[in-house]
């Protein structure tokens, strides 16, 4: 196969042998006009003179006579610019638009528009944007808000600010890229006069734009150049629908680029070629499927019967659309893959180090004022602490130190993993917010602490020297591991910020000088990030080539694999990012996603035009991120192309993946009770075990199992706002300290008594959510609703206990846990049984003992209510009379104490305030194993002993296995169901 390039040499030494060094051949890419070098040398048997040979771009560099201008440099004259014409523009608005507005200023210049035409256009425009018909000629022109005068102030100055940029450019012999090309377009005499040059020579370009063309139509003019064009008929003649030759159509029929057209080929439409188009399900299948079918590729070479190779050339192309896809393809690499290069870069900005660099900002933009003392102290949100400290560098970074800190001969005693004593730190203690020196302390005050942690306070120069700080331990880092990608990320940061703060420096030696905001330099500094790429260097006449589809111009290969052939990647969707309208664009002439769609259009069938096997692999349509619609370029191929060369051969290929089968519904999990289970379980009781423990069994014996036996915890989170558990607890708190202080008067406690609490009320429940929550804040957001809540509940609790109760009273315990032991007859064998219970309040009233639980939650009575049969179904096995479980184990326990303490003259009373229900008042179990007076406690306590042996009968019993509930509403809340298989 000859490529387009040897073709091209070819011509140009048939042609100009005789006078080689006078030539100046320009093509589209560096890359180009390598392969150009390498197949002119292949011309000559013997050494010459070659000519010069560059792109395109560093050609218009040459010949203008000005210097390339540095683009944050160029930014930051717009903004002065701009500052002298509007005094009262804003740093932090003008970066808004000022990167599209300077992407306006280059298109314009580099497709020659006329200036005064356009801004007059856009004046014009503005100005009836701003019309207002409304106003009659005798009445006052309406006052316009600030916003709107200033946007439209900015259109009235474009022209201004265009022409004076240029100015002071020109004044300092520098220049932006299309103001080069205006100029080399407007003096191509200097070219026609170069009296060391005979003739220029353009190769492969497609897409002119207008400066492009005025350069190539006057040296042709002038006899000083020629044109070689790559085309093929399919696009140029046979279907002019095809937007590919949308331009090179009319340079052809204007004949003003060349009077003879050189080259059209018919490869689209004469030469055989298999074309394979596979949908892929999702986008990490790409890569893998690209490799593979490479794989297949060699060992087809290599079983020919002839035994050829791959030739020197470059054969084989893995194109990529999207440069996204760069970093996904590379994580497929198949390490027999070992000839490949690269001609893309990594962007900075899709790197690691991008996503902590942006964590920082998060972290210091967004900051809690602590107002509370008299000055205000930053403190950061746990959130973004949690996020940078537990990014992949900084994990890397703690493995290095830690690996350090052994190597020192650290105490064995003291663990210095202060990245993992703070992440447990802010779990165990509910930090939301965290000062600095919180922070610092806990990190032990070192560096990397110290760098992650202090205050910008909105400094940008702060903002410098805490990435000067990482990027030195940082670097420590990969000098360790020697990664090639990240120390490279890490040495292009650092010349990003020393270029940053030598701009920083000069501006701020200058007088009057607006300071640089935190916002501002992050815009900087991510547009540097998303301009800087890492170059991959490597072998260009490698077998395998990764490549963009613009780096494809020009050059040829006999296998082609492009990934991600869907609409919205190939063409890429449409997009106008532009301060000029588009029908203003259509006017003028300037590029749209119309001419964008042209020349990727242009770029794809080229590709296709000598190569003789094409892979296309698409996504299926699905909700992954790049699915959808095949590529419009495929339709055009399975339904024009094929049509007009019968030579093309269409293959359908599916992707096989292996098939498992898959039970319709796994068996439900279920525990069996071994005999080490069982021991352990007997154990557990004999240690102790709640109402809440036996509740959670007669729910869910599996949840029971993973809960208390296999002590599987729910991981902790840190919880801004209150949440049910967190609301109860409070409450709860709120009243313990209450009933504390009640029951330190020393006298039974009066109506009076609980009246004088009622106005403090909303202090105490501030009180227990700041020891429950350091750092929390109730003033705001669902917390401040929440506490309106709590205490509201507390206070008609309160209020309730004045009119309703039977006064005076006696309180003899709060939060008091009680326990009691018996030994219990199962299967034959006896079974030491302890029961604890921790019960809210236990109180006397005349006679009556009472055990009170408070529950914010809502309860009715007829849930304390136990039906007259079947009491032992009721309490042993039936899930939903938790409530009065708990309530009778309660009884049974204080019951058992005060039988053991030989006090039978009490009435004993187990009842719950809801707070939800609090009109229903002391809500009592109704269930009667005893007639609960005074005397009967005996029998009550072995009535209970019977119930209770038969519950933990089938605790251990081992014919039953610890199960998941049949009833679905228990799962809603059970933080074990993604392991039981019910999430």
């Amino acid at each position: 196969m000859q490529t387009f390039l040897e073709k091209a040499a070819a011509h140009v030494f048939q042609q100009y042998s005789e006078n080689l060094h006078r030539l100046v051949i320009i093509l589209p890419t560096n890359r180009a006009c390598f392969f150009f070098k390498r197949a002119l040398a292949m011309q000559s048997d013997k050494p010459v003179w070659g000519p010069k040979i560059l792109p395109i771009d560093d050609f218009i560099t040459e010949a203008a006579d000005a210097t390339l201008v540095e683009p944050i440099s160029l930014l930051w004259l717009l903004y002065d610019v701009c500052k002298e014409i509007d005094p009262q523009i804003s740093f932090d608005r003008f970066t808004a638009w000022a990167h599209p507005l300077l992407q306006d200023f280059d298109k314009i210049d580099q497709y020659l528009v006329d200036t005064k035409e356009l801004f007059s256009y856009l004046t014009k425009a503005k100005a009836i944007e701003r019309w207002q018909p409304d106003v009659l000629p005798n009445r006052p022109f309406r006052t316009q808000s600030l916003i709107i005068d200033k946007y439209f102030r900015l259109w009235e100055n474009l022209e201004k600010t265009y022409e004076t940029l240029k100015d002071r450019l020109t004044a300092q012999k520098k220049a932006y890229r299309g103001m080069m090309y205006r100029w080399v377009a407007e003096h191509t005499e200097k070219l026609e006069d170069d009296p060391e040059v005979d003739k220029y020579i353009f190769v492969g370009l497609n897409a002119l734009s207008h400066a492009e063309e005025k350069i190539l139509k006057d040296l042709v003019k002038a006899h000083m150049a020629e044109v070689l064009w790559d085309t093929d008929s399919y696009y140029m003649e046979k279907n002019p629908l095809v937007k590919a030759g949308d331009l090179l159509r009319r340079y052809k029929k204007e004949g003003r680029l060349g009077s003879e057209w050189n080259w059209q080929t018919d490869d689209l439409l004469t030469q055989p070629k298999d074309i394979y188009i596979t949908g892929v399900l999702n986008a990490s299948m790409q890569g893998k499927l690209a490799f593979q079918i490479y794989k297949e590729l060699l060992q087809e070479e290599k079983s020919q019967e002839n035994g050829a190779s791959f030739a020197d050339s470059c054969m084989t192309a893995i194109v990529l659309p999207d440069e996204n896809l760069l970093m996904p393809l590379l994580h497929s690499l198949d390490p027999e893959v070992e000839d490949f290069n690269i001609t893309m870069g990594i962007s900075l900005r899709s790197s690691a180090l991008f996503t902590l660099v942006n964590l920082l900002f998060e972290l210091q933009y967004l900051t809690l004022a602590d107002k509370s003392e008299q000055k205000k102290t930053a403190k950061f949100n746990h959130r973004h602490v949690v996020k940078v400290l537990t990014h992949p560098f900084i994990k890397q970074y703690e493995q290095l130190f830690l690996q350090e800190e052994n190597q020192k001969g650290a105490s064995e005693t003291e663990d210095r993993n202060y990245i993992r004593h703070t992440l447990d730190h802010i779990k165990k203690n509910n930090k939301v917010f965290l000062s600095p020196a919180e922070l610092q302390a806990l990190g032990k005050h070192e560096a990397l602490f110290e760098v992650l942690f202090t205050p910008w306070n909105g400094d940008a120069r702060k903002a410098l020297q805490c990435f000067y700080r990482l990027i030195d331990l940082l670097r420590c880092v990969y000098h360790n591991r020697k990664d090639a990608i990240e120390t490279e990320y890490l040495y292009l940061f650092y010349t990003i910020i020393k270029r940053l703060d030598a701009i920083l420096e000069e501006r701020q030696a200058q007088p009057d000088v607006e300071p640089l905001s935190l916002r501002s330099f992050k815009l900087f500094l991510y547009e540097l990030f998303k301009q800087t790429k890492i170059p991959f260097s490597g072998e260009p006449v490698s077998q395998l080539q990764i490549m963009g589809m613009l780096e494809t111009r020009t050059l040829d290969f006999e296998n082609v694999i492009i990934l991600s052939a869907n609409e919205k990647t190939l063409p890429q969707a449409k997009k106008q990012n532009s301060l000029i309208p588009l029908d203003i664009s259509l006017q003028l002439g300037l590029p749209t996603y119309r001419s964008q769609e042209a020349t990727m259009s242009y770029h794809f069938y080229r590709l296709l035009q000598r190569a003789k096997k094409v892979y296309f692999l698409h996504l299926l349509p699905s909700d992954t991120y790049g699915a959808g619609e095949k590529s419009r370029f495929l339709l055009q191929i399975e339904h024009e192309l094929t049509n007009l060369n019968p030579n093309i051969r269409l293959h359908y290929r599916k992707v096989l993946t292996e098939d498992k089968p898959l039970s319709v519904e796994s068996p439900p999990m279920q525990i069996p009770k071994t005999q080490q289970v069982l021991d352990h379980l007997t154990s557990e009781i004999a240690r102790g075990i709640s109402p809440t423990q036996l509740n959670t069994f007669v729910h869910c014996s599996l949840q029971y199992y993973f809960s208390y036996l296999s002590n599987l915890k729910e991981e902790k989170v840190v919880q801004e706002s209150m949440s049910a558990d967190t609301f109860g607890n409070i409450v709860h708190k709120t009243l313990e300290g209450i009933d504390v202080e009640l029951s330190r008067i020393g006298y039974p406690i009066t109506k009076d008594d609980i009246a004088q609490v009622l106005p403090t009320i909303a202090e105490r429940v501030k009180t227990a959510y700041k020891e429950s929550h350091p750092g929390g804040s109730v003033t705001e957001g669902l917390n401040y609703l929440l506490y309106k809540v709590a205490t509201r509940v507390i206070h008609n609790l309160l209020q309730h206990q004045i009119d309703k109760s039977i006064f005076p009273l006696e309180i003899l315990g709060l939060e008091k846990t009680l326990s009691t032991n018996t030994t219990l007859d199962i299967g034959g064998k006896p079974v030491k049984v302890q029961l604890y219970g921790r019960m809210d309040r236990i109180d006397k009233t005349g006679n009556t003992i009472r055990i009170i639980d408070y529950k914010t939650g809502k309860v009715e009575k007829h849930q304390l209510k136990a039906p007259d049969a079947d009491t032992e179904t009721l309490l042993v096995s039936n899930p939903e009379a938790d409530k009065v479980r708990q309530l009778w184990l309660y009884k049974y326990i204080l019951a058992k104490r005060l039988l053991q303490d030989k006090e039978q003259t009490h009435e004993l009373v187990a009842g719950i305030y809801s707070f939800r229900n609090i009109e229903q008042g002391l809500m009592t179990d109704q269930l009667r194993l005893g007639n609960g007076a005074a005397g009967d406690l005996e029998v009550f306590v072995e009535q209970s002993e019977v119930y209770l042996q038969k519950l933990v009968a089938s605790m251990l019993d081992p014919e039953q296995p610890f199960a998941r509930t049949t009833r679905l509403e228990s799962c809603q809340f059970c933080p074990y169901t993604s392991i039981c298989g019910r999430a």
